[in-house]
């Protein structure tokens, strides 16, 4: 688990991130039902997950996923650190769906370069 928070590290670093720390939570479930001393069911479940958190200047980015694999856990250190680059130039709101990852980028850029037009007049 410890190569988890430690993907999810090294994703963050890696797009940019100054500092960056990762936690690894697992939780596991048991139930067990008995009517007049005889056994009905049995249950157990398991969930876990990475969250991490990676900051960029003096912006914190967060993400989290469930049932991580080293990829996924790469790529929420990745998020996360993009999130705080956003956050950076003072955009509030970002979505890390697959799908939007790319308009959220062109609304970063768009915003530096409309910042860098105000600056330069």
């Amino acid at each position: 688990m410890h190569q988890l928070a430690q993907a999810a590290v090294e994703g963050a670093l890696a797009a940019g991130a100054t500092y960056a720390d990762a936690r690894f939570g697992m939780t596991t479930f048991e139930s067990l039902h008995a009517r007049n001393g005889v056994l009905e069911a049995l249950r157990q479940s398991e969930s876990a997950g990475v969250g991490v958190r990676a900051l960029i200047g003096s912006s914190w980015g967060f993400m989290a996923v469930a049932e991580p694999s080293e990829l996924t856990a790469r790529q929420a250190g990745f998020d996360a650190a993009e999130i705080a680059k956003v956050e950076r130039i003072g955009l509030d709101y970002v979505s890390c769906s697959p799908f939007r990852v790319p308009v959220a980028r062109l609304a970063a850029a768009q915003a530096v370069l409309a910042g860098a037009a105000v600056r330069d007049k």
